[in-house]
């Protein structure tokens, strides 16, 4: 059983650097671009920087998380790693899994600065032997170029192991695609869904380092994958390409998120939306997200723009906030029959960067209905938001974890600048029909002070 196999002591997990994964405190409970490649300027984070989850792989009925370390030195500095959680009900977890280079059968080249757990998704069932599979973007990878970076694609064995990987690159797995340096490619990935009908899901990469029509605009890759993790077809929306009309303005970073949203529009075919954390529109750096409604062939057919500026909220964005940084559909909250977007925003109040979580309830045409924003301060957050801690820097659904009959949230940090290396907190959100927090948990890294 899986589970047996994977679990670990409390004791076993405090001596590999944990504490608190049962959750900290009382009351209800405790996924930066520069232009060098040094270690003061790479994407790399601490716990909880990317976030997916892929259901129950254990059979105990229960969902579990998988988490993004892309700053994890493991045998070089910043090679990364993920590690997979296995949940209770109250989002506590006493087991973890972690896959590194050279760990639990990945046996794939890692090198220094690749950030590898940067960007997360699981595939479903990529090679049909009914175990669900792993996609882990290591944006900081220079296959071909400086930072080019790379998509690993992992298939898992029952036991959770790897049993084999396909990389994704400027020079590997059939990518067709251009990729330059400092493009940053991994830094997000979603699986749109069968796009064409031909029976695999496509998968959106984002790239928002990219300069397709102007210095760092960014660009979303679409990938066909054959059963064994290559590409068979390779898609790029931009601003110059894929239909997308923008406008896109230098240095928005275009696909720094990504979220499938399932057929919002009702015509057959996925749609997706897209982070533009560094949008200047409502301020410098107060962000933005794009919905495109995509046609069987990839390009966009229509879009749909929400910031402060457009596209329905209720609140105010700000600058700095970066609001697009993480991005995911949670779930049909209120039963209207459109899934809710929660939406990153790590820059939130100004230079404290405590961070923010909106939950956007959108329409069928993309526009935001109303939205609900979590912040310092909540009621129902178990522990204050430090200096600093970015929280909203990933974002992952849950399922209905506490069985409640409504979506659960768990939403990372990431405190790399305030509390050292690795450190930072994964966040557990139980939420009401209209979006606000009815009760928190937090498990945090043991860097944390």
């Amino acid at each position: 059983m899986l589970r047996s196999t994977l679990a670990l002591t409390r004791r076993a997990l405090l001596l590999l650097g944990w504490s608190c994964l049962c959750g900290c405190g009382g009351g209800s409970g405790s996924s930066g671009f520069g232009s060098a490649k040094d270690s003061s300027d790479r994407p790399s984070g601490g716990f909880g920087s990317a976030l997916a989850s892929p259901g129950d792989l254990n059979g105990d009925g229960r969902t579990e998380l998988a988490v993004g370390i892309p700053g994890f030195d493991g045998k070089s500095e910043d090679q990364g790693a993920v590690d997979i959680l296995f949940l209770q009900g109250d989002g506590s977890s006493e087991s973890r899994f972690r896959i590194a280079s050279r760990e639990n059968g990945f046996s794939g080249d890692l090198d220094r600065f690749d950030s590898f757990g940067k960007g997360l998704a699981f595939l479903g069932d990529l090679d049909g032997d009914s175990v669900n599979d792993l996609a882990v973007g290591a944006p900081g990878d220079d296959d071909g170029k400086l930072r080019a970076g790379a998509l690993w694609i992992l298939l898992l064995s029952a036991e959770g192991s790897v049993k084999a990987h396909q990389k994704i690159s400027a020079i590997n797995g059939g990518f067709s695609g251009e990729l330059d340096s400092k493009d940053e490619f991994g830094s997000s990935v979603a699986v749109v869904g069968d796009l064409d009908g031909d029976g695999f899901s496509e998968v959106a990469v984002g790239a928002p380092g990219d300069d397709d029509g102007g210095d760092g605009r960014g660009v979303v890759w679409l990938l066909s994958l054959n059963p064994n993790g290559s590409v068979r077809q390779t898609r790029k929306i931009s601003s110059l390409e894929g239909g997308f009309i923008g406008p896109i303005e230098n240095k928005d970073h275009f696909g720094g998120s990504l979220a499938a949203l399932g057929d919002l529009d009702q015509d057959g075919v996925p749609d997706l939306a897209v982070g533009a954390p560094l949008d200047g529109e409502g301020g410098y750096a107060s962000g933005a997200v794009w919905i495109l409604f995509l046609k069987a062939d990839g390009t966009v057919k229509a879009q749909q723009k929400i910031n402060s500026a457009q596209g329905g909220l209720s609140t105010d964005i700000h600058g700095r906030d970066q609001f697009g940084a993480a991005l995911k559909a949670i779930g049909d909250l209120n039963g209207d029959g459109v899934p809710e977007l929660a939406v990153g925003a790590p820059g939130t109040d100004g230079k404290l960067e405590r961070g923010a979580l909106w939950v956007v309830f959108l329409e069928r045409d993309g526009a935001a209905s109303s939205s609900v924003k979590v912040q310092n301060g909540d009621p129902g957050l178990v522990d204050e938001l430090g200096p600093l801690d970015r929280f909203g820097s990933a974002v992952s659904d849950l399922g209905d974890l506490d069985l409640d009959g409504l979506s659960d949230v768990a939403v990372g940090t990431d405190q790399v600048r305030s509390r050292g290396r690795n450190s930072g907190d994964v966040w557990f959100l139980f939420l009401r029909e209209d979006g606000t927090l009815r009760s928190s948990r937090l498990m945090h890294s043991a860097s944390r002070r």
